[in-house]
């Protein structure tokens, strides 16, 4: 059974805010196999009777606590933090901590738990950890015993900046790992030596957009294993796009979630072998927005666009982002009409 809360943007300052939450989650708890209170701040004081009830869901499987301590000050972060992990149960397989302030100085809880958990699914997206925060989550998930049940990370957004083989190959440790994302922490050091890390497993889904490639010989290694089906290089800063592509071709790649957004492809090569992979290959979304070759060339762009719709794929050319403040902005004018 799924519990989300209803509210959004709410902070709940004392125990009586949450007073009515608290009763659904005591009425449910013994059912309840996911819970989701993201997007909502909790104070530590409003927290403590929602910890209480959490310690009885024995069957709870996932959790999601999506920027639920963004809006504290350290202290309270640290309270909130280490409430939910001691009272998260070892059976739990998936746990979101997205979007929230951690920092590198985040309590001892969350390694303790990370450490002796059992999970499959574990997102710190955009929680600031920064390099010595994210060794700090890697060397935890190191202690773990059973290092074949993990098989999805995203430690994306934590202004990591540099990496070593040696993190890397923390990583590679977890066999059954098929998703792993770190896009956004703009590592300009050592990207290529952590990816080296990660050769030997079978990834389905990577995503390392808005890091620097300037060596891509890992990469490549990765891409020839032939198991990615989705591969996220948006803004990778490489000069090197043309052999990264190439290789996608000469493997017969089998990917069919390709994004090269933001990398300025403007050579000719680059074109061909995005034709030949939308040809010949299982592409069905291409991210291709701000690369700035339409005007030179225009003729094969539009090759590549009807090669990819004529499967019925998707083609993006905009950025989502921007189509998102678009639509938005849209409604707000029909809801003004209104």
């Amino acid at each position: 059974m799924f519990f989300k809360v209803a509210t959004t943007d709410v902070k709940y300052d004392t125990a009586e805010s949450v007073r009515s939450l608290v009763a659904n989650l005591a009425e449910l708890s013994q059912r309840l196999t996911a819970l989701d209170l993201s997007n909502n701040t909790y104070h530590p004081d409003a927290f403590a009777s929602i910890a209480e009830q959490i310690k009885k869901m024995r069957n709870l499987k996932t959790a999601s606590f999506e920027s639920t301590m963004s809006c504290l000050d350290f202290e309270e972060m640290s309270s909130l933090c280490s409430m939910i992990t001691n009272s998260l149960p070892n059976g739990l397989i998936a746990l979101n901590l997205s979007s929230n302030a951690l920092s590198c100085n985040f309590p001892n809880a969350l390694t303790d738990f990370i450490s002796r958990s059992n999970l499959v699914e574990l997102n710190l997206y955009n929680c600031g950890l920064g390099r010595e925060g994210i060794e700090r989550v890697l060397r935890a998930l190191e202690g773990l015993s059973d290092k074949t049940r993990l098989e999805k990370l995203n430690i994306g957004k934590n202004r990591m900046n540099s990496a070593t083989n040696e993190l890397g190959e923390i990583i590679g440790q977890f066999e059954n790992l098929t998703l792993f994302k770190m896009a956004h922490n703009t590592v300009y050091e050592g990207l290529d030596s952590f990816l080296n890390g990660l050769v030997s497993l079978s990834l389905i889904e990577l995503d390392i957009s808005d890091n620097f490639v300037e060596e891509e010989t890992a990469l490549l290694e990765i891409l020839g294993h032939g198991s990615l089906r989705l591969i996220h290089l948006r803004d990778i800063k490489t000069d090197h796009m043309d052999v990264i592509l190439q290789k996608m071709v000469d493997t017969g790649s089998k990917i069919e979630h390709l994004d090269v957004s933001q990398n300025d492809l403007e050579t000719e090569e680059s074109m061909n072998q995005l034709v030949e992979l939308a040809k010949h290959n299982q592409i069905r979304e291409l991210h291709i927005y701000d690369n700035y070759f339409e005007t030179d060339f225009r003729e094969t762009y539009r090759k590549i666009k009807n090669l990819i719709l004529r499967k019925g794929g998707r083609f993006i050319e905009t950025d989502p982002a921007i189509m998102a403040d678009e639509e938005e902005q849209r409604l707000a004018v029909l809801i003004s009409r209104i």
